[in-house]
């Protein structure tokens, strides 16, 4: 089931995406996995309505090959077409090129107050992923995965349920209504520091 928000079409789960951008008020915005810019655009207008917003945005924004990323979207988009729209919205837009084991890494990047976590679906991907973004919380830092579905082949569900719940530090919760799938039912998840007000 989809529904409209502007003039985008969004499925279910991401009108809870959405509210806890609005509940977070972020001006900085961290998404891996931004693919065509569509979520990103949606996080972006709400957190305006706010303040002002700086988005960085990390994709391989090319085409990959399905061996080395069998659980991601593979389709090429292009760049400066993504960037580009995005600037639209009046945001500072910062984008990185390339696989987020790397990127991640070398990027230097301030505190985020909202990270979404929506890139490579591997086990090793999503951990990668975690391990360089949990750096850039501060107390107040409200991160989403999606993908948490009932498998334990890709997605976010393995670290979630071994790694963040059992850690003691973080509040996981599930955000909302399942949408139904081909690969499975999707859900996302929202993790915070337990000392956050």
């Amino acid at each position: 089931m989809t529904h409209t928000t502007g003039k985008l079409s969004v499925k279910r789960r991401y009108r809870y995406l959405l509210e806890a951008v609005r509940q977070t008020r972020p001006r900085r915005i961290l998404e891996i996995g931004t693919w065509k810019g569509k979520h990103a655009r949606l996080m972006i207008e709400e957190a305006l309505k706010h303040k002002e917003v700086e988005y960085y945005g990390f994709d391989l924004f090319e085409q990959c090959s399905l061996e080395e990323f069998p659980k991601s979207k593979w389709t090429s988009v292009p760049f400066e077409k993504i960037k580009s729209a995005l600037e639209k919205t009046g945001a500072k837009i910062f984008l990185f090129k390339g696989n987020t084991r790397e990127t991640l890494a070398q990027a230097r990047l301030p505190l985020m107050d909202f990270i979404f976590i929506d890139g490579g679906h591997s086990l090793e991907t999503v951990q990668s992923d975690w391990e360089h973004c949990e750096k850039l919380m501060h107390s107040k830092t409200v991160l989403v995965f999606d993908d948490y579905w009932d498998r334990t082949d890709g997605g976010c569900k393995t670290l979630v349920d071994r790694v963040i719940r059992v850690s003691g530090k973080y509040k996981v919760n599930m955000l909302g209504e399942v949408d139904h799938a081909d690969v499975s039912d999707i859900q996302m998840v929202k993790v915070t520091q337990k000392d956050a007000p």
